[in-house]
């Protein structure tokens, strides 16, 4: 049986509630899952794997907000205060990231769900769509 690395999040964020479980022995628990089943990079992302795990079983909410700049100033704090609205939470931690190579717009992803109005992908939906449709461009 093959375990996945959400898997072996999960399972550790449920061990972790129980007070009488020695924590340090289930996390080397499961970074020797990780090791054995999923060798390469997914050991360097569990981290970032469980706080989602986390944010997600309800202990707060976490989202990541890529723009070109990293820096999406006061739309960041209205973004934050309809997440907290959205998910009946004080406690929301917005992170922002800067994609250099984003033409325009903003993804946003929120535990584990992408919202993406981005440039590039308004790009690729609009592709995708054309690659889709009966109707053929013409090119002149």
């Amino acid at each position: 049986m093959k375990y996945h690395p959400k898997d072996i999040a999960r399972a550790l964020v449920d061990v972790a509630r129980d007070p009488e479980l020695n924590l340090h022995a289930e996390i080397d628990e499961a970074v020797r899952l990780l090791r054995v089943h999923n060798p390469g990079k997914s050991l360097r992302n569990f981290p970032t794997l469980v706080e989602r795990v986390l944010r997600k079983a309800g202990m707060d909410v976490g989202a990541v907000l890529i723009t070109p700049t990293g820096d999406a100033g006061e739309s960041a704090k209205e973004i934050e205060k309809e997440l907290k609205k959205i998910f009946h939470q004080k406690n929301v931690h917005l992170e922002q990231r800067a994609d250099k190579d984003m033409i325009g717009g903003a993804v946003l992803i929120v535990n584990d769900e992408l919202f993406d109005v981005s440039v590039p992908g308004a790009l690729m939906r609009l592709r995708d769509y054309f690659k889709e449709s009966p109707l053929q461009l013409s090119s002149h």
